[in-house]
């Protein structure tokens, strides 16, 4: 049965890493190659104020590794990601919650992050399949076709 989205909160929780639709193996991907998990992430949002490279998997693998190298504090980065989703969302939280989750439990908000933008159906290169959205694309594109053909 597919998990529905929850109005304005997380639908999973924090703690609940091997939970579907990842389910365990991206819990043990987030572990043991952070970087690359935070890039699968960013790969599924849309570029934007908040996410940098958003859709890009490759740039944001390296964005998050040469922070971490030079900082030391990819929190800062991952931050923004997990504040686009919450203010995409609506869900309740700030950049205090995010920047203390994503220092002290990067597994597990890489995990929750990741069912997040599955549930609620972002695809790689940022692109959204949610029923809502697709329905209003289709009638732009319909009605730009209409417009060209006038």
């Amino acid at each position: 049965m597919p998990l529905v989205p929850a109005k304005k909160s997380w639908t999973t929780g924090l703690f609940d890493c091997a939970a579907e639709p990842s389910g365990e193996s991206f819990c043990l991907y987030a572990c043991f190659c952070t970087v690359c998990a935070y890039g699968r992430n960013v790969e599924l949002m849309e570029p934007g104020e908040l996410v940098f490279f958003g859709g890009n998997c490759a740039a944001a693998c390296c964005s998050y590794y040469l922070v971490n190298l030079f900082t030391g504090c990819p929190c800062m980065l991952h931050m923004l990601a997990r504040g686009y989703i919450r203010e995409k969302y609506n869900i309740p939280g700030d950049s205090f919650e995010d920047i203390l989750i994503t220092w002290c439990c990067i597994p597990c908000a890489l995990c929750q992050e990741h069912r997040e933008l599955i549930i609620r159906g972002h695809k790689p290169g940022g692109t959204c399949t949610s029923p809502k959205l697709m329905k209003k694309t289709t009638q732009q594109c319909t009605s730009a076709t209409t417009q060209r053909s006038s």
